[in-house]
């Protein structure tokens, strides 16, 4: 967290504590597991990337998401849009060339 002089801190009770932490490969993936934590009730994300630029767009991206459904849950209302009327239309047209006997 950002602190008022500009200085950057972290607050120990924010941070999560793990009995296990082992990485393990599945496939051809290497995956981090974690178990056995003290709250159950939280989730931790993890980011890898291929260079400081890519984790900056991925951890952007992330904090937008997860702004939408803070405002979602909050509101309880979605707003239909970003391409709605299009897949609407897409979904009627396809419904409505399997209701025609030929190709024409």
């Amino acid at each position: 967290m950002a602190n008022d002089d500009g200085s950057e801190g972290f607050d120990a009770n924010c941070i999560g504590q793990a009995k296990i932490v082992y990485e393990d490969t599945v496939g051809d993936m290497d995956y981090l597991f974690i178990e056995e934590m003290q709250r159950t009730t939280c989730c931790s994300m993890l980011l890898r990337g291929p260079n400081d630029f890519a984790l900056e767009e991925i951890d952007r991206s992330i904090h937008d998401a997860l702004c939408v459904m803070k405002r979602t849950l909050e509101s309880g209302y979605v707003v239909p849009g970003g391409g709605c009327v299009e897949i609407a239309l897409n979904v009627a047209i396809g419904n409505f060339a399997k209701s025609l006997n030929t190709k024409a």
